[in-house]
């Protein structure tokens, strides 16, 4: 004997009172399918609904916060030390020993190194440079011993200031610039897109002898701008496109500028230089 079940739902409607109070699951039954195409449970169709919902709001948030704090995908570029880029700043001095201790400057693990702007002026990629002041402090070292100086790396600087034993200076610095900014304009030329760029490099420098009398004291600044100034009516091309590149030779220069500082080299024993043989062919009288 059939009995007729009078509390049952009629089909396709939802049996959970939360479900009911919801208009939007209701209209979205057939939207979520479940096996063999029939609709999801009403109450799992509503927690879908609310989870997508939730999902596209925080999307929203965020591509919003990123929009007003203007932020970019930044690029990491690599730096390297150009070994003879300054002419005349190698094997320059005696085999003198000086200590080299770290180089101090805010410039610790990732730092901005200045930007890649857009035509129309807008941020389109920042830079960023690890551990600029080590960088720099290896380049400095490698500087050094191409000048024909025994570089020493500490790792502090003394508490004395003093060169520590077996040397006989030490010579700090600091690094108080690394920046490269990179602009494109509208115009083009058969390169591509035309484009400026400058980098500079600052950093004080401090000679002292075993007295910890200060012999050298000086900031010397490398710049590095792309294209390089016009001679006259003549016009260059870019001799560096990429923003490490043109860092890079700053930094080399910034280097090998100290090689030739007069303060420098007056405090340092130079090599001897080879004087320069007399030309024969205005020193003998010609044969009779």
């Amino acid at each position: 004997m059939h009995l007729h079940d009078s509390h049952r739902a009629p089909a396709n409607k939802p049996t959970s009172v939360l479900a009911s109070n919801f208009p939007q699951a209701r209209s979205a039954a057939f939207l979520y399918t479940g096996r063999r195409g029939h609709p999801l449970p009403p109450t799992a169709q509503v927690i879908k609904i609310f989870f997508d919902s939730t999902l596209r709001g925080c999307l929203a948030i965020v591509a919003l916060a990123l929009a007003l704090t203007g932020c970019k995908p930044r690029a990491r570029i690599e730096l390297h030390y150009l070994p003879d880029f300054v002419p005349g700043s190698q094997n320059v001095f005696r085999p003198a020993k000086i200590a080299v201790p770290p180089t101090s400057g805010n410039f610790g693990g990732d730092s901005e190194a200045g930007m890649i702007y857009a035509a129309d002026g807008t941020v389109q990629t920042p830079l960023l440079v690890a551990d600029a002041a080590q960088v720099f402090n290896h380049a400095l070292l490698k500087g050094l011993a191409d000048a024909g100086l025994i570089a020493i790396p500490l790792d502090s600087n003394p508490d004395d200031g003093k060169p520590v034993e077996g040397s006989d200076f030490i010579l700090t610095s600091e690094l108080e610039q690394l920046e490269v900014n990179k602009r494109f304009s509208n115009e083009e030329t058969i390169h591509g897109q035309y484009f400026t760029m400058r980098a500079v490099v600052r950093v004080n420098y401090q000679l002292k002898n075993r007295d910890g009398a200060v012999l050298y004291s000086n900031e010397i600044t490398g710049i590095e701008s792309e294209p390089p100034n016009p001679v006259g009516a003549e016009v260059f091309l870019p001799l560096e496109t990429e923003p490490a590149e043109s860092l890079s030779v700053a930094l080399s220069r910034t280097v090998g500028l100290l090689m030739l500082e007069p303060g420098f080299r007056g405090a340092l024993p130079m090599r001897a230089i080879a004087p320069t043989p007399a030309s024969t062919s205005t020193s003998q009288s010609p044969p009779h």
